[in-house]
């Protein structure tokens, strides 16, 4: 598993929990909210209770924090956020019920969870509209969006009903984001990954009209500046990653630097099925998979197939001492923690590994070396026939 924070439905909260549900119609469209019984009703405490049980609270960057080992349950005060949010901007709490669902609760195991942190942004987008943290909700529903169809919803709703237009054309970059994040998902340069990549592209292109100097009002993973970016350089940005950097497009021509020293470039290994492994000697599954790579790269030939590990660890002097206890007989660059090459590929966990074959076309990205393995040697077949 990557190093990465997972939340998956599954566990449906119990009926005498969440008993009742209403509708309310937010940016044009009927929103379920599974909201409380007479138990569980609009009480900021039982959210502020389930809070210091779980010892976490909101992180300074909006993300969760590590939860306690007794991983307290969250429905009680999922249904007392939802319940606040029912009754709307004249509960003084509504914000924070909002921030709430989005930024800070364990979703793990909670069922209809994309409702959940859907119907928070939701409300914020109709109570706060000015809500100065934008960039790390939407960046956090973007990461959410695994939890089911009305995160994506969400998102298609901002693009095109949002009255403050600088929100509207960053709700179009997410969707537009969505969909190369879909094309990525699909194993093998497919039509359907083909069919999702041109989507995508045609969902990014002239997102900016009109407000192109606005401030993009999101987070683009491992962006080099730390000042705010433009919209127009959002959406460049974006579309460069979705044409060179996504499933059935072509990785650009990228310079790497050996951690022996010496930089080279991508186009040195064309005419050989590529992997690349972004990685780090801190990331524990990347650790793990290191004797799979090393039967990996005995058991496949030089001239066919190479292996590239891309250290994003800060300093090359930690790199070079880990090799002492953990050899690594293949390529590796130094990117850094501002590299080109990660900034493209949107890499956020670790490790990702991306295939490509010997014309540099994307083949698939994953974070489990074990599901590349078989579209691997799928791709080596190809070559030699």
């Amino acid at each position: 598993m990557a190093t990465r924070a997972r939340a998956v439905g599954g566990v449906i909260v119990a009926a005498s929990v969440l008993a009742s549900v209403a509708c309310e119609r937010i940016v044009g469209r009927e929103v379920p909210l599974v909201t409380r019984n007479a138990h569980f009703g609009p009480e900021w405490g039982v959210v502020e209770d389930y809070t210091a049980a779980q010892g976490s609270g909101s992180a300074s960057d909006g993300t969760l924090r590590e939860a306690s080992t007794s991983r307290p349950d969250a429905s009680q005060a999922i249904a007392a956020a939802l319940a606040i949010l029912e009754i709307g901007g004249a509960h003084p709490k509504a914000v924070e019920a909002a921030e709430f669902l989005i930024l800070q609760v364990d979703l793990d195991g909670i069922g209809e969870a994309d409702q959940h942190v859907s119907a928070g942004a939701r409300a914020l987008l109709q109570h706060a509209p000015d809500y100065g943290r934008w960039p790390r909700v939407l960046n956090r529903l973007h990461h959410r969006r695994a939890l089911g169809p009305a995160v994506d919803a969400f998102f298609e709703d901002l693009a095109s009903g949002s009255g403050d237009p600088a929100l509207r054309a960053t709700g179009q970059y997410y969707v537009a984001a969505g969909l190369m994040r879909s094309a990525n998902a699909v194993p093998g340069a497919t039509a359907a990954a083909e069919d999702l990549r041109r989507r995508a592209i045609e969902a990014a292109a002239g997102l900016s009209a009109g407000v192109e100097r606005n401030p993009f009002l999101g987070i683009i993973p491992n962006h080099r500046s730390a000042e705010p970016i433009t919209l127009a350089e959002a959406e460049a940005d974006l579309i460069r990653s979705i044409e060179h950097g996504t499933v059935a497009g072509t990785l650009p021509d990228l310079l790497g630097t050996r951690l022996a020293g010496g930089d080279e470039r991508l186009s040195s290994y064309r005419g050989r099925v590529v992997l690349l492994d972004f990685w780090a000697t801190w990331c524990p599954p990347c650790r793990t998979a290191l004797p799979k790579l090393r039967e990996l790269v005995a058991e496949l030939p030089a001239d066919r197939f190479a292996l590239i590990a891309i250290s994003v660890d800060e300093e090359r002097e930690t790199v070079a001492r880990f090799l002492a206890d953990e050899p690594m007989p293949w390529t590796i660059w130094h990117a850094g923690t501002e590299g080109e090459a990660a900034q493209l590929l949107r890499v956020s966990f670790f490790p990702t590994y991306v295939l490509a074959d010997e014309r540099g076309r994307v083949l698939a990205r994953s974070n489990e070396l074990e599901e590349l393995r078989p579209l691997i040697d799928e791709a080596l077949s190809s070559k030699e026939g």
